[in-house]
Order: C-alpha cells, then sequence, then structure tokens
C-alpha cells in the first residue's frame, strides 16, 4: 500500500502510544517500512522483537532492524548492535557490536557512548582500552548522563585512562547526583 511514509508512521506511533490498537500500529508500521521509511523499518522491528501488535519474531525484528541501522540511523544501529550482543534475531558477533556503536556513537547517540565507554573500560567484549572508556564516557557526560559522569569520575578517582585528579572526580560525582 503506497502511501506517505510520515504519516505512516505517525499513525502507528498514535496507535502505540494509545496501546488501544497494536495490530493497527503494527499494520502502518509496515506500511511505511515497505516503502523505505527508516522510522518505519525501525518501529516494526521493535514491534517483531517485543510481539506488540504481531507475533514476537527475533528473525524479522533483526531484518527490519538490519535495513533501518544500514540507513544510518543511530537509534537503529544501537538496537542492532544490541541484538548483535545478545544474540536475538542472530548469533552473537561482538565485532559487529562494537563497529554498530560506534557508527552510533559518532553520530552523538548517548547511550551508544554510554555503552562504547562501559565496554572498554571492562574489556568484557572488546580489549580493555582504558583511553577510549575515557574518550566515550566523556563524550557522553558532555549530554548530562548521570552514570556516565558517576563512571568517567570513577577513572579519574583510580587514574584509569587518565591521570588520578581527585578534585576533577568529586567534581563529575557531583554532577552525577544533580
Amino acid at each position: 500500500m503506497a502511501g506517505h511514509v510520515e504519516a505512516q508512521v505517525y499513525l502507528g506511533n498514535y496507535s502505540q502510544a494509545l496501546k488501544d490498537n497494536l495490530p493497527m500500529s503494527f499494520f502502518w508500521y509496515k506500511q511505511a517500512a515497505l516503502q523505505g521509511s527508516y522510522d518505519g523499518q525501525y518501529f516494526l522491528a521493535l514491534a517483531y522483537r517485543y510481539g506488540e501488535g504481531t507475533d514476537k519474531n527475533e528473525e524479522q525484528a533483526f531484518y527490519w532492524m538490519s535495513k533501518a541501522a544500514n540507513q544510518n540511523d543511530d537509534f537503529a544501529q544501537y538496537q542492532l548492535a544490541n541484538m548483535y550482543l545478545q544474540g536475538i534475531g542472530t548469533k552473537v558477533d561482538a565485532s559487529k557490536a562494537i563497529e554498530l556503536l560506534k557508527q552510533s556513537a559518532q553520530q552523538g547517540h548517548e547511550l551508544a557512548q554510554l555503552k562504547l565507554g562501559n565496554l572498554y573500560a571492562d574489556g568484557s567484549v572488546t580489549p580493555k582500552n582504558e583511553s577510549l572508556a575515557v574518550f566515550w564516557l566523556n563524550k557522553c557526560a558532555e549530554q548530562h548522563n548521570r552514570v556516565a559522569q558517576k563512571n568517567l569520575a570513577w577513572m579519574y578517582f583510580r587514574g584509569k585512562g587518565v591521570d588520578r585528579d581527585i578534585p576533577h572526580a568529586i567534581k563529575l560525582f557531583l554532577s552525577s547526583l544533580s
């Protein structure tokens, strides 16, 4: 069904927000997605992932999230990275997840910056790199993210990836509380 894709996405969002007709929301997202709308593809992927308005289908969620991410949508790149990290609709692929997180973070996506900073700090998914951890946590903290401010404060307090700086750590700790 051809039509105005932005209107189709809005109709989907309206139905989703009211929770009164999730199948109708799914219908409109699918119409927009089939016409190439990255917003439609993103929301359709979420509907499949969580089974809202349709049966839960992780493979379809992965397919549509990939389509949206391939259009350089930072939210879709972040979600797709998490799908790769958790093996949702695909096999776990940490290197692909990191690549997608970087793409999203470079566009200013706050949660992608936070996740990258934390992953580089703990080395659980990618080799530990405290300098990159500080870089990404700082980017996120600049957006007033309290978790990033707290995690960055600990990096300064312990001298991990930066010179130890207790006054700056305290300033960041205090910022994270306000």
